[in-house]
């Protein structure tokens, strides 16, 4: 398995843990490791156990196929480009304008008129060059049998909200501190970004108050 990865799986050290349990074994600390023994372990069903922004790209030798992938949110850009069965892929389009003349992709003049700022939209800027949107992968077999699908939907997955707004308040606390928790697993220091809005503010406050019972226990 070869794999180029772009982003953060946030539980990766839950997810490792299991997979020791499964007979794993791992020679860093990286998610990225982790993510290649997921596959590994459940094959494309890995997604359904990742938390994290990321855009990936794996090579399986085996099933000799290329399997790429895109966070639920697409939070972590990915455009791809199919040309007689060889797959170009980046997280930007200007890289595809380093590809030789003669599969180099035009500019799509159309497009440009009727830009807006949409992120689930597949059309980009770039003729034959697609937009891999959040919670989409997709899968080339034997540079012939490509197949895309949508692992995520959201609405799918939607927690059950409590009648009792005192109950919602404390829902939503703990969703969010969790949520801050995750992403402060780092092998370096770490910091945030404070504008002064609620949002970034309410991370820092998050943030203060998890360091603070970590320092406590």
């Amino acid at each position: 398995l070869s794999i180029v990865f772009n982003g953060e799986i946030y539980n990766f050290i839950d997810l490792r843990n299991q997979l020791r349990s499964l007979g794993h074994i791992f020679r860093s600390q990286s998610d990225t490791e982790v993510l290649l023994a997921a596959y590994a372990e459940w094959g494309r069903d890995c997604l359904k156990h990742l938390n994290g922004m990321f855009a990936f790209a794996l090579y399986d030798s085996k099933l000799q196929e290329i399997f790429i992938a895109r966070d639920r949110a697409g939070e972590k850009p990915l455009f791809y480009y199919l040309d007689n069965g060889t797959l170009f892929f980046a997280s930007e389009l200007k890289a595809f304008m380093s590809l030789p003349d003669h599969i180099r992709p035009r500019i799509d003049l159309e497009m440009i008129a009727r830009m807006r700022n949409d992120e689930f939209v597949e059309r980009t800027l770039l003729k034959d060059v697609s937009n891999l949107c959040g919670g989409y992968c997709l899968i080339l077999r034997d540079r012939s049998n490509c197949r895309k699908w949508r692992w995520w939907r959201t609405v799918e997955h939607l927690v059950e909200i409590p009648a009792n707004f005192g109950e919602q308040v404390e829902l939503y606390r703990d969703l969010f501190l969790d949520a801050c928790r995750i992403r402060m697993r780092s092998d370096v220091p770490i910091g945030t970004a404070l504008s002064g809005g609620l949002d970034s503010s309410s991370t820092l406050c998050a943030m203060s108050e998890l360091r603070k019972k970590s320092q406590e226990l």
